[in-house]
């Protein structure tokens, strides 16, 4: 279910979308459109309970995708194309036209695919990027049609063989991307990694937390 409210009162009526997926879809990422408070865009995949009575977010057939370009009153949905058995990373739109998705699928390939027709059709972004051994993408991000931020965990470059922040800017709706140099990145401790859709945004200020990767997975 997709809840929409607004920030003026935490009163103020709310009203719930349930999208016409299977019970075991849910959404993963919600992202109100930059500068445009009617337009949100939602990922949605495939989750189960596991015996503790948390979901946990599985690889999928497909991702889906839902839309609202009225503030919430009505939605429309559709899939995104992203390889086999695809784990979903972020989503983020900018119009109703205009969205961008990131996920990684079954063979550990990254993806970031673009819609200009409001979802209809989803075409990949990426070239080069996120296609070392130890690329991940997280999440993907944009300010308007042009100008975008992908960021992915630690990892190698062509000049560089100490892993650093795999992060990458676009000033051409994605067609072209280019990698922030390590001198412009605090170093990642040992083990640190990104989680997928974690990142916030104020005006052009961008924020994303990092987790020992190596200790969460000891707990």
């Amino acid at each position: 279910m997709l809840a929409v409210g607004t920030a003026s009162s935490v009163s103020a009526q709310w009203q719930a979308h349930s999208p016409t997926f299977p019970d075991t879809i849910g959404s993963f990422d919600l992202r109100i459109a930059h500068n445009n408070s009617q337009t949100a865009w939602a990922m949605l995949t495939k989750s189960t309970i596991n015996p503790n009575g948390f979901y946990n977010w599985v690889p999928s057939e497909t991702l889906f995708f839902a839309k609202t370009t009225d503030g919430g009153n009505t939605w429309s949905e559709g899939l995104i194309p992203m390889g086999p058995a695809p784990y979903p990373s972020s989503i983020s739109g900018v119009d109703a036209n205009n969205a961008w998705a990131a996920g990684t699928d079954s063979n550990y390939a990254s993806y970031i695919m673009r819609t200009e027709d409001g979802g209809t059709t989803w075409t990949p972004t990426l070239g080069s990027e996120f296609s070392g051994p130890n690329s991940y993408v997280d999440f993907v991000h944009f300010w308007d049609a042009q100008n975008g931020i992908a960021m992915g965990d630690p990892a190698e470059s062509d000049s560089e063989l100490n892993p650093f922040w795999e992060i990458y800017t676009t000033s051409d709706g994605g067609q072209n991307w280019n990698r922030v140099g390590s001198e412009h990145i605090p170093a990642a401790q040992n083990h640190e990694v990104g989680s997928n859709g974690d990142y916030f945004v104020s005006g052009d200020h961008i924020w994303f937390p990092a987790f020992d990767y190596i200790v969460s997975n000891s707990i």
